[in-house]
């Protein structure tokens, strides 16, 4: 005889699968906290003004002062939020420390638009301290607008 409640082949109950679900989502809800408290981020808010366009967007700076103090080269390399594979190839192949010693490779990439991304963001920020974040759309037609703000980055 059961219980009054449901439960899966497996043995689960469905009181035991709310609790699992439920912690789950507070773990990820920790972390993104955690993670959002650590991760150093500078806001700024940014007006440019491209002939007879202009756009206005901010842009989080992760990337630490020691950076800029050495750098004679600054490579900014546009890349979308999902492109996580194509940005560890660069980082593991031309963009290795030993091949670019006065030089800075950072990569621009658009806002996180779900919790999964913003947590996959802030561990990739944590571990490389090379991702400069944007409210700026990640499609073609805004990328002036992702190297506009060099200048501000690294004087």
């Amino acid at each position: 005889m059961t219980r009054g409640y449901l439960s899966f082949r497996s043995g689960i109950t469905i009181p035991k699968l709310i609790i699992a679900v439920v912690s789950i989502f507070a773990v990820k809800i920790l972390l993104l906290f955690l993670l959002n408290e650590t991760t150093p981020r500078q806001t700024q808010h940014i007006n440019a003004t491209f002939a007879n366009y202009h756009y206005e967007y901010q842009i989080f700076t992760h990337l630490s002062p020691d950076r800029c103090a050495r750098t004679k080269l600054f490579v900014f390399l546009i890349s979308a939020l999902s492109s996580i594979d194509q940005r560890n190839v660069i980082r593991n192949t031309w963009a290795q420390e030993k091949h670019v010693k006065k030089s800075v490779v950072v990569f621009i990439v658009g806002r996180p638009i779900n919790i999964e991304q913003d947590m996959a963001l802030r561990e990739e920020v944590l571990q490389y301290n090379d991702i400069i974040e944007t409210t700026i759309p990640d499609t073609y037609n805004y990328t002036a607008f992702k190297v506009h703000p060099k200048g501000l980055l690294c004087p």
